[in-house]
């Protein structure tokens, strides 16, 4: 468990470490691989080229998935419009939503994310979302999310995303690189990272940039347990019910270069059982 030899409120002014120097080696190896076996691309969009959705394409995104698995990945482009469906990915798919392309899943069935990515743990081919807007709703208890990830890794990137059930982005062993997107207005966290469900499974590392995480009902970004640790860099957290950033049972979180203002409920970091957040060259 991580645990702060000195006291981190008000904001500190660290010195500049390396990231997660606890775990930052494996991660970045695997980051490397994942560079090298897909050109250089932290996606694979190889294999079954671009196909869309809309116009004379494909009439749905999961049939356009399908198309593109059976090429062995690819690219899948979502022409503007709604599209009220479920979308289950596997690794190597890029979807890129053009302007006005809108997701939206709202089911009486629990435990349904609009995006879910469906890997194995032992698949490192990662996929990638650009350019959605994604909406939910579900009536889960738990694991109540817009976007899930449970395994293998997910880029985010220009997404606006929001749930009125749950949480916008929610991880439980997944790795999320969400960047230039808005997590606003969801019922809980803008974002949560759990640890996953084996304890002996692999660290949860996930970054978020250039981003704005706002008016959530929970937490902005909720960072819990001792596997998980989130590198926060040039993003606006702020008017979250609760805090701004929550980092629990042991759970990390950098905050580098980034604005955490005026209007988060209960204050802009909490630190209980173990869980510690550094700001490094922070804003106001």
């Amino acid at each position: 468990m991580r645990s702060s030899t000195s006291p981190i409120r008000p904001h500190p002014v660290a010195p500049p470490p390396k990231f997660l120097p606890r775990r930052v080696v494996p991660w970045l190896a695997t980051s490397l691989a994942l560079a090298v076996s897909n050109g250089g691309k932290t996606y694979a969009d190889s294999g079954g080229g671009r196909v869309v959705v809309g116009g004379k394409g494909y009439a749905s995104i999961s049939a356009a998935l399908e198309g593109v698995y059976g090429g062995g990945g690819g690219v899948v482009e979502v022409f503007g419009g709604v599209w009220r469906e479920r979308v289950v990915i596997r690794g190597g798919v890029r979807i890129e939503g053009k302007e006005g392309a809108t997701i939206i899943h709202e089911t009486e069935a629990p435990y349904e994310s609009t995006i879910s990515l469906d890997i194995s743990p032992k698949d490192n081919t990662p996929a990638s979302i650009s350019g959605l807007k994604i909406r939910h709703s579900s009536p889960s208890v738990a694991s109540n999310y817009a976007v899930r990830v449970d395994s293998g890794s997910l880029e985010i990137s220009d997404c606006d995303i929001s749930s009125t059930t749950g949480s916008a982005i929610g991880t439980e062993g997944g790795l999320v690189y969400v960047s230039r997107s808005v997590l606003s207005s969801a019922k809980r966290h803008g974002i949560a990272l759990f640890p996953p469900l084996d304890p002996d499974g692999p660290p949860v590392l996930s970054e978020i940039s250039d981003s704005v995480i706002a008016s959530n009902g929970l937490s902005g970004i909720s960072v819990r347990g001792d596997n998980v640790e989130v590198k926060v860099t040039r993003c606006i957290v702020e008017g979250n019910q609760q805090y701004g950033i929550s980092a629990t049972g042991g759970g990390f979180a950098e905050v580098d270069s980034c604005t955490i203002v005026r209007g988060n409920g209960k204050g802009s970091l909490l630190e209980e059982l173990g869980g510690a957040v550094v700001v490094r060259r922070s804003g106001k």
